[in-house]
């Protein structure tokens, strides 16, 4: 993390706030926030830091100093973003200088764009002296995506680098944006990150029309049903009663959808009780429906998940986040890692594939520490 002095010697005088945020994996639960439905990420070990001090003019002054840096095309857009709807919330200047500094590793499908949001937004507050309800930072790290970006995202993303817990996974509502913080204790198991396929800008990616046809599947429930206000509202049952009714390809967005909240809920449930096979196989059957129902897999993918999936020690393993393309998480024995990078670098399609073991690590804090 940063020399405290390298904001001073780059703007000649020092910050007046600074926040650290950090990178998140989904360990099950993909495509479900947007849908209000319940995810299961952890906040991991790495995470990027900004430090501000307002300018009298309007101008944005950006620096980074990172090896790795948060959305490398597009760190400028998403501070941008997020001053821009400070400033339109009223009370925060348009013109800052920025320091941005970051251990997170990029293309490893770790969320570098919501950790660099929401450390903007903290440190930011933290410059003014405004005490930003954490509900509301969420809301707003999530519109500074849509606005940057490009892309229809959900709540997932932000909420994970803001309400993590040390040592914890968190079960996310993504209706009443809560969080039950469940010990990630499994004795003996691990969870991996692998990064083993060809990365993909969301906004280039049909990311915005799988939230389009999922809304159209819900206008087809909301008729049926003026209680579903979501497709987390939609039984599975209900949602493969209906599945003739509607043209094919919604009906398998939106059993995708109602099965994988579903399956998140299990999956906690295995947590809680430290049953790593029930949770590996709730891993591999969400792989399954990304790849056959969502459609945001990818070949690539798909192949580094088959791979160790079939490997011994190998609870489960599945495409994590957005997909189509990207990275995977896996569950599996400490005693299986070293048969993991032999075989990860045997059939991966990019020169330097990255397999980084997660530490469930703190959700967001404001100050220099």
């Amino acid at each position: 993390m940063p020399d405290p002095d390298l904001f001073a010697r780059h703007f000649d005088r020092p910050p007046a706030g600074s926040a650290r945020a950090p990178g998140r994996v989904n360990l099950i639960g993909d495509h479900t926030d947007y849908s209000e439905g319940f995810a299961l990420p952890a906040a991991v070990q790495w995470g990027t830091r900004v430090a501000v001090a307002p300018r009298d003019d309007a101008e944005l002054h950006i620096h980074s100093q990172s090896d790795e840096p948060p959305a490398a095309d597009h760190g400028e857009a998403y501070v941008r973003g997020v001053a821009h709807l400070l400033a339109h919330r009223g009370g925060y200047p348009p013109g800052w200088d920025v320091l941005i500094t970051s251990d997170l590793p990029r293309a490893a499908g770790l969320s570098s764009s919501a950790a660099l949001t929401v450390a903007t937004a903290l440190a930011m507050c933290d410059a003014i002296g405004d005490a930003l309800d954490r509900s509301e930072c969420i809301e707003l790290c999530r519109d500074a995506e849509h606005t940057c970006a490009g892309v229809p995202c959900g709540v997932l993303d932000p909420a994970a680098a803001l309400l993590a817990t040390s040592g914890c996974a968190m079960l996310l509502d993504c209706r009443s944006v809560t969080a039950e913080q469940i010990p990630l204790s499994l004795p003996g198991w691990t969870f991996l990150m692998v990064a083993a396929a060809p990365t993909r800008r969301l906004a280039e990616t049909p990311y915005a029309q799988r939230r389009t046809e999922c809304d159209a599947a819900l206008a087809h429930f909301r008729k049926l049903s003026p209680q579903v206000r979501a497709l987390r509202d939609v039984t599975p049952q209900s949602a493969r009663a209906q599945a003739s009714q509607l043209d094919p390809l919604l009906a398998s967005r939106a059993v995708h959808v109602v099965e994988e909240s579903r399956r998140t809920l299990e999956a906690a449930d295995a947590l809680r009780r430290g049953d790593a096979a029930a949770f590996g196989r709730l891993m591999n059957e969400s792989h399954a429906s990304l790849r056959d129902l969502f459609e945001s897999s990818s070949p690539e993918v798909d192949r580094v998940v088959c791979a160790l999936q079939a490997l011994p020690g190998v609870a489960g393993a599945r495409v994590t986040g957005a997909g189509f393309g990207g990275a995977v998480v896996a569950l599996l024995r400490e005693s299986a890692l070293p048969a993991v990078d032999p075989l990860i670098r045997s059939i991966s399609t990019i020169e330097n594939p990255r397999i980084l073991r997660i530490v469930a690590s703190a959700g967001a804090a404001i100050g220099p520490a």
